[in-house]
């Protein structure tokens, strides 16, 4: 994981955003070219105990829920770590 998209992450979350218990976040991205910063901010967001919506070249996926089931495994597995 590059340190800078920690960082990034951690400046988005919770400076930029505030995020707290029950807020509800989407992590939209066209592209998977910053892929570091998004499995952070999504890691960062369920630490804080936001409901995260995950939408990927517009594929919808919410947490245990998806019609893409293996990439959002995949992506919550890499993001948890």
């Amino acid at each position: 994981m590059d340190p800078r998209a920690t960082k990034l992450a951690q400046v988005l979350i919770d400076h930029s955003l505030k995020v707290q218990k029950g807020d509800k976040v989407v992590i939209a991205a066209s592209d998977f070219t910053a892929m570091d910063l998004l499995q952070e901010a999504h890691r960062l967001a369920v630490e804080r105990g936001a409901i995260v919506e995950l939408d990927f070249l517009r594929l919808q996926m919410h947490r245990g829920r998806s019609d893409a089931g293996a990439f959002l495994r995949t992506f919550l597995q890499k993001a948890s770590t």
